[in-house]
């Protein structure tokens, strides 16, 4: 008798997505005939990431991950010369 073992691997740490596949997602959620659970089975997502993406959405919020930037560089002008 043989038994078989189902893994089931989940991406790790932190992704980012574009406001079009943010889009598509919500479509798939919340469009005509969509389905949240389906949509966040597809697409590995958390039902809050999905809400919070449509209430952005609503409101005009839905951005881009924000680009990282690094720190000026402080440039200490001497005082009198």
């Amino acid at each position: 008798m043989t038994s078989r073992i189902e893994v089931i691997a989940r991406v790790s740490g932190r992704r980012f997505w574009t406001v079009e596949q943010k889009l598509m997602m919500l479509r798939d959620a919340f469009g005509p005939g969509g389905s949240v659970r389906l949509a966040m089975e597809r697409h590995e997502v958390t039902s809050g990431l999905l809400y919070t993406w449509r209430r952005k959405a609503m409101s005009g919020q839905l951005l881009d991950p924000p680009l990282k930037v690094l720190p000026s560089p402080v440039v200490s002008i001497g005082a009198g010369s």
